[in-house]
């Protein structure tokens, strides 16, 4: 009977789990992926539309990716500020790239291969990076924006691809969100970059480097017609209340006329920026439009453009400030540039923050001017230098480092030290040749001397 007990009980056990297999089976095939295709939706084909299609140089997209990042925020007030906006235009066969900030902006159009115009926005950041490590030669990029039924809000990705051996996708935003430039189209004149290039290397120095002290913190532009002598004038003020860089660039015959008197005041970092990309042998041309309140004022060269809000304020009368002085210097120095910033470097090793004087000792005797600093700490130093001196001997001091960047901001063979008295702004100016390259510029220099 145990057998037959245990006999009965075995077909009992394996009846039961041949049912269970069979179930287990039916709810395992529900998970194969042939059932899952049949219930989970899949995006059609037919959903994905090309936004944009271009190709190009990766060289030249590096270049103008590289010149247009200078105006990506580094904390962005919103994210599509970090990207960069495409235009590409069937038409015209051009793509046009743009960053802003909403305080300064900068734009770029260059000749490319457009099959579909559009535009779209991509993280600056990252497709610079991997457009700089595409290999030469032709560049690809495709914006495919894919649709959805149920009504949520469309994606936006770029594949980027260098015929069939590259392959990437990037994320991208639509481009209706980024901020339009300011458009401006009353043109004041155009200019050689060369004449800007000297006159921004020769005073940007000068401004403040505190932020909040905006107005000091920029240089003033003024543009001034002369009907009388049929020329125009091109003059800069940059102060930051210690000294002064007070530029003329060389007056411009009508050939290129001024529209009209134009007076502002632009950010120094915009200006540094604009200095970095000009070359000599470009032509500027200077679009504004605004008042003492505000304004925008454009920078056009080489299908580049730098589109920048002007500062909001009165900047400092330079020249009121210093007109009265001028009739009492009576004392001067001229000496060899180089030499003197020479010398004032070596001496400015051993100063710091504590310690920042340098002496300057007229001997009309010898026609020599000494320099000394000493540190009780660190060590002094002196250096004599050959000098046509005109005027009583007299030892005056200034800031060191300040003195330096005035002697290099000169771009003269010679430099003269016009002197009044201990107690009132040094007149600084740039004797002898101009250096080879540079543009005739009329500066002036004011420098606060110590007590």
């Amino acid at each position: 009977m145990p057998k037959t007990t245990g006999s009965s009980t075995t077909t009992k056990q394996q009846s039961k789990t041949k049912r269970t297999t069979k179930s287990t089976s039916k709810r395992t095939s529900k998970a194969t992926p042939e059932s899952t295709e049949k219930t989970v939706s899949r995006k059609p084909e037919s959903q994905l539309r090309s936004q944009l299609r271009v190709t190009c140089d990766q060289s030249t997209l590096n270049d103008y990716l590289d010149f247009i990042s200078k105006a990506v925020p580094h904390n962005p007030t919103h994210a599509i500020l970090s990207n960069v906006l495409l235009v590409a235009d069937e038409t015209k066969q051009i793509l046009k790239l743009s960053t802003y900030n909403l305080e300064f902006g900068m734009q770029a159009s260059f000749e490319s291969t457009v099959s579909k115009s559009g535009q779209m926005t991509l993280p600056s950041a990252l497709l610079q990076q991997m457009v700089r490590k595409f290999p030469h030669g032709q560049l690809t990029i495709e914006c495919l924006i894919s649709e959805n039924d149920d009504g949520a809000e469309p994606a936006l990705n770029a594949l980027l691809f260098a015929a069939d051996t590259e392959r990437f996708e990037i994320m991208g935003m639509v481009a209706d969100e980024f901020p339009e430039l300011p458009r401006v189209n009353n043109k004041l004149i155009t200019l050689p970059a060369s004449l800007l290039i000297s006159q921004l290397k020769g005073s940007l120095f000068a401004a403040s480097s505190n932020d909040t002290k905006r107005i000091l913190n920029s240089s003033h532009f003024m543009l001034n017609q002369d009907a009388e002598r049929g020329l125009d004038t091109f003059k800069t003020w940059t102060t930051d209340g210690h000294r002064m860089a007070l530029m003329a660039g060389a007056e411009m015959s009508k050939q290129q006329p001024l529209v009209e008197s134009a007076r502002f005041t632009i950010p120094v970092k915009v200006l540094r920026e604009l200095e970095r990309n000009l070359n000599p042998t470009d032509q500027v041309t200077l679009y504004y439009e605004g008042d003492n309140n505000s304004g925008t004022v454009i920078f056009e060269w080489n299908e580049k453009r730098l589109v920048t809000r002007t500062i909001e304020g009165q900047y400092p009368d330079c020249t009121a400030l210093i007109e009265p002085w001028k009739e009492q210097y009576c004392r001067e120095f001229i000496t060899e540039r180089l030499a003197l910033l020479l010398a004032l470097e070596r001496l400015a090793v051993l100063s710091d923050k504590s310690v920042k004087t340098v002496s300057v000792k007229l001997d009309g005797t010898k026609q020599k001017i000494h320099l000394t600093i000493e540190h009780k700490e660190v060590g002094n130093g002196k250096v004599s230098l050959d000098a046509q001196i005109n005027g009583d001997d007299l030892t005056i001091k200034f800031d060191v480092r300040y003195f330096i960047d005035v002697v290099k901001a000169i771009s003269s063979s010679n430099i003269r030290v016009s002197i009044a008295s201990v107690c009132i702004p040094t007149l600084i100016t740039p004797y002898g040749t101009t250096a080879q390259g540079e543009a005739p510029i009329d500066a002036e220099y004011i420098l606060a001397p110590l007590h």
